[in-house]
């Protein structure tokens, strides 16, 4: 069996196109006007070897320093919208979505959103 992170990434590369994505900090964020940073809790336990359901955590940060008040929730709502209650990845697994929570933030800077959602899957 394989990990389902990779297949997760894939989703939302697919999913949330002409914004840039990040999993991890593989590049410069400090030069975009956009950006969606995701990262996972338990990433460690994603071996597949063991046949039990399994945890991850996602962090999914998203930034905007656009003009529009409303760009930062345009762009959370399609994160939000790819995390409903199952996702089917491209490999035929299929994942709940549990525990999606979202926080917003005005920094001086720009505006800020974390979504924290709970990925459960069989192994």
């Amino acid at each position: 069996m394989t990990a389902i992170i990779p297949y997760l990434n894939k989703k939302f590369q697919d999913t949330l196109t002409a914004v840039s994505l990040s999993f991890g900090n593989d590049i410069d964020l400090t030069t975009l006007t956009e950006y969606i940073l995701i990262e996972y809790d338990g990433a460690e336990s994603d071996s597949g070897v063991t046949a039990q359901e399994q945890t991850l955590k996602a962090h999914i940060t998203a930034y905007s320093r656009g003009t529009n008040a409303y760009s930062i929730y345009t762009l959370t709502k399609r994160i939000t919208d790819l995390l409903k209650q199952k996702l089917s990845l491209s490999n035929g697994d299929v994942v709940r979505i549990t525990a999606l929570n979202t926080v917003f933030l005005d920094l001086e800077i720009g505006k800020k959103s974390v979504t924290t959602a709970r990925i459960n899957y069989w192994r």
